[in-house]
């Protein structure tokens, strides 16, 4: 499928004239990344418009931030999500973005954005939806770090386990989520990969997660999840 058939599925632009989009996919720039990939963090950025809005075609993105060499991932982004910086009062970028591998993007202009969303109300109304979700589920994120290492490790597993498993927009934008892993569970929980490793040696032994060490993969035991009413 190309472009212009992914940008017409996000309800965010599912009001908007035909020829308005047309418009707009004249700036939009299609992306693949074979590896791992930074987009941009707050002191590089590798191509001067990288300001502006990239939507997820396939693959995942990680948001994150760094401090002291150990990063604190707050949200992955897989397909038809849309992040980017395209804040109108500020020029800094406040966080960074990596594409792994297999990823594909498509990335259009601030100012575009900006004018979609300006004519549109609706557009804009659904923008403040998406941003008022992600803030929601920010402040319960900040909420579950005051627990122990744990309860940190099954929150996380129960995101992924979540997103996996939440519809999305089409068939086509089924999220196709990475393993986790020791070293992924310690960016996204914040936690050193000592407590992460001695958590998880716990939560083995009580019968909830169980790990494959042939694919180096940590996930909720299947007799676990359907004591908690749910299913793989």
């Amino acid at each position: 499928m190309d472009t212009a058939w992914y940008i017409r599925q996000l309800p965010i632009f599912e009001d908007i004239p035909k020829s308005a989009l047309d418009e707009l996919l004249e700036g939009v720039r299609d992306e693949t990344y074979d590896r791992p990939t930074m987009l941009y963090t707050p002191n590089y950025a590798p191509d001067a418009r990288v300001r502006g809005v990239y939507l997820v075609k396939q693959g995942e993105v990680n948001l994150y931030h760094a401090r002291e060499g150990k990063r604190f991932i707050f949200e992955t982004i897989g397909p038809g999500g849309v992040f980017g910086n395209f804040d109108p009062q500020t020029n800094a970028i406040t966080h960074s973005a990596e594409a792994q591998a297999g990823t594909r993007t498509c990335f259009f202009t601030s100012a575009d954005f900006v004018r979609i969303l300006a004519t549109y109300p609706s557009a804009l109304f659904k923008t403040l939806g998406i941003l008022a979700t992600r803030i929601r589920e920010y402040e319960k994120r900040l909420g579950e770090r005051t627990g122990d290492a744990k309860e940190k490790i099954i929150n996380e597993l129960r995101r992924h386990h979540e997103r996996i498993l939440k519809p999305t927009l089409t068939q086509l934008f089924r999220f196709e989520a990475k393993k986790l892993t020791h070293e992924k569970l310690a960016e996204r929980t914040g936690l050193n990969r000592v407590t992460v490793t001695r958590a998880i040696r716990e939560l083995i032994a009580e019968g909830i997660i169980c790990h494959d060490e042939d694919r180096n993969e940590i996930t909720f035991c299947t007799r676990w999840l359907k004591k908690q009413g749910q299913d793989l």
